[in-house]
């Protein structure tokens, strides 16, 4: 089959394909998908002049280095969330090869190290209270500006303080809140264990004591995870939940792997290709990651004599239509840089992250003997470099992370056993 012939089928789809009931849900759904169809048909009546889908990576480059400098009145909302802007936008420059100069590496740093509290953890911004989703940022965003032998990122963190943070937000069934007196769902479990794991933690099982048994029953009766026992099946949930496990390895604790198999296949949609959230939702780039970031976790837990060699169990080529086609914001008839969640939409930094996040996640397959292909053979300049679908950062920022604070473990090792 031809590269876009799959791309023209979907369009087939879309003209064979009435709803049988029409309420607000199947408009909005029409609705989306004709603006989606708009763009892949104008594509697909170009394809003479171009014939390859384009990432326009230089702006989104200028597009993402703006979050680091400088942001407009628009952003005042997210006064709380500081380090996230910091880790989205970084994230963002990371997987488009952009290398930071050491200044503003230590600039970075700088700020992030007014973000950390007294009591262990991160804020949302200098003075702020510690809270599970910004220090999850923080560290992700100190992996990225680590990696390649930059240690002063690695430097700020408190680890005692920080552990301290992570028990006192830690109940007694196993869950987490997501702040002192804070709610609690599987976000707040998920962010822990990733900090945790970076920070190689010495005491991880009692701290997650439970925390498996908590998670499994989080899947909801039609295979996906929901933030509670109890509640609705989505896709961020189901991650955080599936992630998690994986961190802790304790994967074998999911009650039903091939109803979440099922669940996560059937979110991918059949005309725009990308991915909604939960059932009876719109499409948005956000899931490229938090519904396309499962699928590698979830092929470990596949019987490997079954599971397909090169390629994911969804459709990464749709995926990069999808993303390329519909969520590249235009001014005019060129890319402005940044995406959004569908066409139509103003871009921002967190679609930004997160639709790339999801493409990189899925353009990259390997085994379990660390044999890698691309899929499915994006042109050059369309592929992004590789995460680790865990963490959502690059392998080597992992690898880093991983490796420093295991030396600095030992070496407190060595001092208590000195001093005994």
């Amino acid at each position: 089959m031809a590269k876009h012939d799959r791309l023209k089928a979907r369009l087939a789809i879309h003209d064979n394909t009435v709803p049988n009931v029409f309420t607000t849900s199947t408009e909005s759904q029409s609705a989306t998908e004709g603006k989606v169809v708009r763009l892949f048909q104008e594509f697909v009546d170009k394809l003479e002049i171009q014939t390859e889908l384009r990432l326009d990576v230089r702006k989104h480059i200028s597009y993402a280095s703006k979050g680091l400098s400088s942001l407009g009145p628009a952003y005042e909302s997210l006064d709380a969330s500081r380090p996230w802007i910091v880790y989205w936008t970084t994230h963002a420059l990371d997987l488009l090869d952009v290398v930071l100069s050491d200044d503003k590496k230590t600039e970075i740093c700088e700020f992030l190290e007014l973000c950390q509290s007294k009591n262990g953890g991160f804020g949302g911004g200098p003075l702020q209270m510690p809270h599970l989703a910004t220090t999850y940022a923080a560290m992700n965003a100190i992996a990225i500006l680590g990696s390649g032998g930059f240690e002063r990122a690695y430097q700020i963190v408190n680890v005692k303080k920080l552990e301290e943070f992570l028990y006192s937000v830690k109940n007694t069934d196993g869950s987490f809140a997501m702040h002192v007196n804070g709610e609690t769902d599987t976000r707040a479990i998920y962010c822990a264990a990733s900090v945790a794991t970076m920070l190689q933690l010495e005491d991880k099982d009692k701290l997650f004591d439970k925390t498996d048994e908590y998670l499994a029953k989080c899947q909801s009766w039609d295979g996906g995870f929901g933030p509670n026992p109890g509640a609705e099946s989505h896709g961020g949930f189901t991650y955080t939940s599936l992630a998690a496990l994986a961190l802790l390895n304790k994967t074998s604790a999911i009650p039903n792997v091939s109803s979440l198999v099922r669940w996560l296949c059937n979110r991918q949609k059949s005309v725009e290709g990308g991915f909604d959230g939960r059932a009876n939702k719109l499409v948005d780039s956000c899931y490229n990651f938090w519904q396309g970031g499962s699928f590698p976790i979830v092929h470990g837990l596949l019987d490997q004599d079954h599971a397909p060699k090169d390629s994911w169990l969804c459709d990464s080529r749709a995926l990069m239509d999808y993303t390329f086609l519909a969520c590249q914001v235009r001014q005019k008839n060129s890319v402005a840089g940044g995406f959004a969640d569908r066409p139509g939409s103003h871009r921002d930094y967190y679609h930004t992250c997160y639709a790339l996040s999801g493409v990189a996640a899925l353009q990259h397959v390997y085994n379990r003997h660390g044999q890698t292909t691309i899929c499915p053979e994006p042109e050059s300049e369309n592929c992004l470099s590789m995460i680790n679908p865990l963490h959502n950062v690059r392998p080597i920022a992992v690898i880093d992370i991983y490796d420093y604070f295991s030396a600095q473990l030992e070496i407190e090792k060595e001092l208590r056993i000195s001093q005994s």
